[in-house]
């Protein structure tokens, strides 16, 4: 595989002011009586962005060019690395080991152990296996030149066992990480049979070892990664608490920055699914901080998660809640963000933000708007749209309709909801409460528009507000569906959703366990 054309120049772009300048100092000795070299000419060609080629490049070939760049690329990254020797520790580990074998080569095994120890015990604290298995791998080949040897082979060998069974088993569960996200982004929320067989293939995976025959710290935390997502998956929000809250106390200095945000993340899809919507904003924050503090926004990946994170679950906490200015401030962020960010978020990110922004303007009265955001999402083929989204679509456009007074269409919108939990659903165990609700108004709006009261809504809530009891129990809340108990209410009282989520959050925040 060759280098781009645009490689180069993409490089230098990169360089920040002090690693620019750290490269000017790094090879003044270049700059002789004849002139700069070649490379350091064609550097301040590129980093002023001038296409004209330097006159010393005139009389030379196109292969001396092309070997000026080469070494100007080389050249680079040798600055780089004197610079930032000490700026991580998978590259202090590395500049060690590459001093033990010079060490080595010089017959100085006495100096290399020393170094070898340093390493040793650099590598086990981070948990760093690999670098682990090449200063056991050093220390067997030390032993051999120096006058006392640090311990017998045999003890190596063992540990270089140990440490294989450590990495394999870390490797495992990174790569059920890995599957059980991408489950996570297909399907969102599971139920009936495809829970089941989710079920089989993560829970009672190979890969996925007990709590107390992890190897590492490193295995315990991805061990409790996958099963928070899990059974966030299988709406099972205590469990799914459980584990997040585990990864609040891990030691994020062996985790790779990026995955232990993915963890705060995580919990904070936890917290929300309890109901607890101050720890939720806390979680916001505290990943924020954490984002900031680790230099995480050179990856455009993990900053549009977050920004997906804060807008969706930041907008739910301030709707549960009720809190209608924090909410409009909430949107207006949301919105100003989703502009820079609308183009680069992979499709079912952008349909989330998109679903939430719908119900809070929803929450706020803002049926408009509201409408407009739905009409987007139902206008996309339903190939690329989460089910879990597609199937809330339509659960909301019937609760709109009921909210608006326009009895009229409500048949033909049951009856399309209806059609699609059949198509989606054929064993009927997935969408059992959507069909239920569907087909209650499908027979009492068919008798007449007349007839549609508000006990029929209350029968909606009474039949909500069961499946939740049925499926949460003490907890008495479930993300989704709590939000059409509320919905019911405001339909009932004639009030926008806000007054009506005020009112419910200080009923359900007087029964929140203090345990949480």
């Amino acid at each position: 595989m060759y280098r781009k054309k645009d490689d180069l120049p993409l490089l230098i772009n990169s360089l920040s002011i002090g690693e620019k300048r750290h490269f000017h100092n790094f090879f003044k000795r270049d700059q002789g009586l004849n002139g700069e070299a070649l490379f350091l000419q064609l550097y301040s060609m590129q980093e002023t962005g001038k296409s004209q080629i330097p006159k010393s490049f005139a009389d030379s070939s196109e292969r001396a060019l092309v070997s000026a760049k080469r070494l100007l690329y080389a050249n680079i990254l040798k600055s780089l690395r004197s610079l930032h020797d000490n700026s991580s520790v998978d590259i202090t580990l590395q500049n060690m080991l590459v001093d033990i074998e010079l060490l080595s080569g010089h017959n100085l095994p006495d100096q290399a152990s020393l170094i070898l120890n340093k390493a040793y015990n650099l590598a086990a604290d981070f948990e760093k296996f690999g670098h682990l298995l090449q200063i056991l791998e050093w220390e067997k080949r030390l032993n051999i030149t120096l006058d006392e040897i640090s311990r017998p082979t045999s003890e190596i060998i063992e540990e270089e066992r140990k440490v294989l069974g450590q990495y394999t088993q870390l490797k495992g569960l990174e790569g059920l990480y890995c599957e059980v996200m991408l489950l996570k982004r297909k399907h969102g929320y599971i139920k009936g049979d495809l829970k089941e067989q989710l079920t089989a293939q993560i829970l009672f995976s190979d890969q996925l070892p007990a709590e107390n025959s992890c190897l590492s710290a490193k295995a315990l935390y991805y061990r409790n990664s996958v099963l928070s997502v899990f059974y966030w998956m299988a709406i099972e929000p205590l469990k799914a608490f459980e584990h997040s809250k585990k990864l609040m106390l891990g030691k994020d200095h062996s985790i790779l920055p990026d995955d232990y945000l993915l963890g705060l993340l995580q919990h904070i899809t936890s917290a929300i699914c309890l109901g607890l919507f101050d720890e939720t904003v806390y979680g916001i924050r505290a990943a924020e901080i954490y984002f900031n503090d680790h230099d995480l926004r050179q990856s455009a990946k993990l900053k549009s998660l977050l920004f997906v994170y804060r807008s969706t679950y930041e907008i739910k906490a301030y709707l549960f809640k009720g809190q209608e200015r924090k909410l409009r401030k909430a949107i207006y962020w949301v919105e100003k963000e989703l502009e820079l960010h609308e183009n680069i978020l992979p499709a079912d990110h952008l349909q989330i933000v998109k679903g939430n922004l719908m119900n809070a303007h929803m929450a706020l009265g803002s049926s408009k708007q509201a409408d407009r955001l739905w009409n987007s999402l139902m206008q996309l083929s339903p190939k690329i749209v989460r089910k879990d989204i597609l199937s809330d679509l339509y659960m909301f456009r019937v609760f709109d309709l009921m909210q608006s007074g326009s009895y009229e269409d409500l048949i033909s919108a049951s009856f399309k909801a209806i059609r699609f939990y059949e198509k989606e659903d054929h064993v009927g165990t997935q969408y059992v409460l959507e069909r239920a609700i569907m087909v209650l108004l499908r027979r009492k709006v068919a008798i007449g528009p007349k007839v549609f009261t508000i006990t029929i809504i209350q029968e909606i809530k009474r039949m909500i507000h069961d499946f939740i009891i049925a499926n949460t129990g003490s907890i008495r809340f479930q993300e989704h569906y709590s939000r059409y108990v509320i919905w019911c209410d405001a339909i009932i009282h004639s009030e926008p959703f806000y007054k009506a989520a005020e009112r419910w959050y200080s009923g359900f925040f007087t029964r929140l366990p203090r345990a949480f």
